[in-house]
């Protein structure tokens, strides 16, 4: 399991924050019920919290909460773009760094990094991370922008991935990260204009302008698993080439 699964299992988790919560009221109840009956052998409704636990039944099978958690859903997305940005950014870093040191690529051997010579110490050192951080931070590769994933996999290690429904998954997740976190989730001309060629997609499909975005937790889901998808074919480019 790779880190990022392990990362999307525990974004799951949250997502269904409010079940857990309600699961461990109703079975608490359900266990006092039981006792007051058996032990101390009370029959009456309102004093063996007969009530309390139909309410809190009805609330868990109606998802009664769940439009409480609009802005919770929504984290969740800016959770998973930080999850999938730094995990995809660590397979570069190892994969260019095992590059350098074996069979280096022609997009590594023939790119001007404009490194100096302490940049070059401290990267052999160890002191400023590997050769692929370096990579990564002289050529300001955007690891939050899958335009940029795919052009640096393909240029500097020679793995092309296809544009498919997956990445355009994750095209509209990293949209919607930014609007998240510095447009209060409003939609404008400049995020309609990132996801427009996000096309299909299995999240969001028809969105208008005019709208607030909000997450639900099937398209959080799903957005996970269009990560784990796009990890995995990256992972597997990678092992054909010798370098995972």
């Amino acid at each position: 399991m790779t880190i990022l699964e392990q990362n999307i299992q525990a974004v799951n988790r949250l997502v269904n924050f409010d079940r857990t919560v309600l699961d461990y009221a109703i079975q608490t109840l359900k266990e006092l019920r039981g006792k007051l009956k058996e032990h101390h052998k009370i029959d009456n409704p309102h004093l063996t919290a007969e009530s309390a636990l139909s309410q809190l039944r009805t609330i868990r099978e109606n998802d009664s909460l769940r439009p409480q958690y609009g802005q919770i859903f929504n984290q969740c997305i800016v959770l998973l773009v930080s999850y999938f940005g730094s995990a995809i950014s660590d397979h570069f870093s190892t994969a260019v760094t095992r590059s350098m040191e074996t069979n280096p690529t022609d997009g590594l051997l023939q790119e001007d990094f404009r490194v100096s010579g302490r940049d070059l110490y401290l990267a052999a050192s160890g002191d400023a991370g590997s050769v692929g951080d370096l990579v990564i931070k002289k050529k300001d590769i955007s690891f939050q922008d899958m335009q940029s994933i795919r052009r640096s996999f393909k240029k500097y290690l020679g793995v092309v991935t296809d544009r498919d429904t997956s990445v355009h998954d994750i095209i509209l997740g990293q949209a919607a990260r930014h609007i998240i976190v510095h447009d209060a989730s409003r939609m404008g001309p400049q995020f309609m204009r990132q996801i427009q060629g996000a096309v299909p997609r299995r999240i969001m499909e028809d969105l208008q302008e005019t709208e607030e975005i909000v997450f639900e937790p099937d398209e959080i889901r799903q957005l996970g698993n269009s990560m784990l998808e796009f990890e995995s074919a990256i992972l597997c480019g990678l092992e054909k080439k010798g370098l995972v």
